[in-house]
């Protein structure tokens, strides 16, 4: 068990860790001050075998979200945004038993900026979810600063798909399917990927999204069809086949915003094989820049 961080230090003032758990348990993340006169690891261990978080400037422990939560559980990133001073600092988990295995010193220089932190790596699990659907091209940096926000268009088209469900609206369904069909269409201007990059990525100060790939393209093929399935059924009055035909989606939504395993871009690999998979797809990611 360890907490590593990606730099060592960085310029002072307000500075965004993005955490994520490569590990096979909960984990969190607190930046406590470090004395110059204290060692990292050296903090004494209470009888709940934890330390004493007293001085803390913020901590990443919720899945998919910022700061205090109740744990990042493994595969998922959290994150936090603080104010540092200059000086040094030290990252912990602090979760039962956690501290004593491992933390990382973090020296904070001496000029204004603000910078984005890669807790750890990627698990193995996670990193072929993303390059089974065509992100395989990015580096291992890229790859873990976009895990994350590469769950919020799963996670937000689910969302209004299982609300076009309970009404059983052929308008909201008919509505999703072409959000989906312009995620395959448009690799760069998927309505819900530009929605996340034009705005809300601003709010937490998150890396923007690549370009869609082909396999995650050909899921939204699928979904769109299926969502325009789902839509008619409920039109004609076949409910059945409208709830089994939007459930699909709504399963596969669910599955790639949690573990990110992506079932269109399986179905891509199935059909035209691997090689096709891998030849001529390329993910492109904008210049990283966590301030805006």
């Amino acid at each position: 068990m360890s907490l590593s961080a990606d730099q060592a230090s960085v310029p002072h003032g307000t500075v965004s860790f993005f955490v994520t758990n490569g590990g096979s348990i909960d984990h969190e993340l607190v930046v406590l001050p470090l004395p110059n006169s204290h060692a990292v690891g050296a903090r004494p261990i209470g009888g709940d075998a934890k330390i004493d978080e007293a001085g803390s400037l913020g901590e990443a422990s919720k899945s998919g979200g910022a700061d205090a939560g109740d744990g990042i559980v493994p595969g998922a990133s959290g994150w936090v945004t603080v104010t540092l001073a200059s000086g040094q600092y030290e990252l912990v988990c602090d979760l039962h038993r956690h501290y004593s295995a491992g933390s990382a010193r973090f020296t904070n220089a001496k000029t204004n900026s603000e910078r984005t932190l890669n807790m750890a790596r990627l698990s193995a699990f996670t990193e072929t979810n993303l390059n089974n659907q065509g992100f395989g091209k990015l580096d291992e940096d890229t790859k873990s600063r976009v895990a994350l926000p590469l769950r919020f268009t799963p996670a937000v088209a689910t969302t209004l798909i299982v609300i076009g469900l309970v009404l059983q609206s052929p308008i909201w369904l008919g509505s999703m399917a072409l959000v989906a069909f312009s995620g395959a269409l448009l690799p760069r201007a998927m309505i819900i990927d530009l929605v996340y990059n034009l705005g809300v990525r601003h709010l937490f100060r998150a890396p923007p999204l690549p370009s869609t790939p082909k396999p995650r393209q050909f899921s939204y093929i699928l979904s769109a069809v299926l969502l325009a399935g789902s839509a008619l059924s409920f039109y004609y009055g076949i409910s059945v086949w409208g709830f089994i035909l939007g459930g699909l989606v709504v399963a596969g939504g669910t599955i790639l915003t949690t573990t990110l395993w992506c079932l269109g871009s399986w179905w891509y690999r199935m059909i035209f094989g691997q090689a096709a998979a891998n030849s001529g797809i390329q993910a492109e990611m904008p210049p990283h820049n966590p301030i805006g």
